[in-house]
């Protein structure tokens, strides 16, 4: 039964690290993106 728990428990915070790096990770991609879309505009209007 402890062992079960405790099992569960270990799961559970994996779960959540996990959840936690891709939060972080799709926050990075969006930042990325974002970057990525500014300075594509920014060279558009510099070469125009």
């Amino acid at each position: 039964m402890g062992l079960s728990c405790n099992h569960a428990l270990k799961t559970f915070i994996k779960c959540t690290i996990i959840k936690m790096s891709l939060d972080s990770c799709i926050r990075k991609m969006r930042l990325g993106i974002l970057v990525a879309k500014t300075a594509q505009s920014l060279k558009t209007s510099g070469f125009q």
